[in-house]
């Protein structure tokens, strides 16, 4: 809305901000103004949690300049992946990516699997890609945003922050 929640973080110093920033987003992803009530992020996720369809995607574009300013040239990456989860774990994704002009387009059909803080994804014929999770929270709107790190990361602030892939599915209507 048109409303402003100031809220101050105070750590002695950027190193344990840094480490802190992960929780410190995750507290204030779930403040509410009253009449809203504040909703905490839930630390474990089950099957049911994640029926429905989840979208996430990400871009990336860089100019390049020669040492006198002149443009270059550039270069762009953008992807976006849909996961639509079944009651029974069994899911259908899609994907779609575009890399300079070079179009790139896959799915799959699995199952999900979890595990301790771990959300996998089984395609037929076997390969697994795995997520740490990282929260799970209600955004204003109604939607729900799933946040995963795919597991070849440490789970560390930097690493979330950066790496972090925020999944959405939106309320129902």
């Amino acid at each position: 809305g048109g409303s402003v929640l100031p809220v101050l973080v105070v750590t002695p110093d950027r190193q344990t901000f840094n480490s802190l920033e992960p929780v410190v987003s995750l507290f204030l992803d779930g403040v509410r103004q009253l009449p809203l009530k504040a909703q905490a992020p839930k630390t474990s996720v089950t099957i049911a949690d994640l029926v429905g369809e989840w979208r996430s995607g990400g871009d990336s574009s860089l100019d390049y300049v020669t040492p006198s300013g002149a443009y270059a040239g550039s270069s762009t990456v953008a992807h976006g992946a849909s996961y639509i989860i079944a009651a029974d774990g069994s899911y259908k994704s899609q994907f779609a990516g575009v890399a300079n002009r070079q179009i790139v387009r896959g799915g799959g059909v699995g199952t999900v699997e979890l595990g301790s803080g771990i959300i996998g994804f089984r395609e037929r014929g076997g390969k697994l890609s795995r997520y740490r999770f990282v929260s799970y929270q209600t955004a204003l709107n109604g939607a729900t945003v799933l946040t995963l790190l795919a597991d070849q990361y440490e789970a560390n602030a930097a690493n979330v922050s950066f790496y972090g892939e925020k999944w959405v599915r939106e309320p129902k209507q």
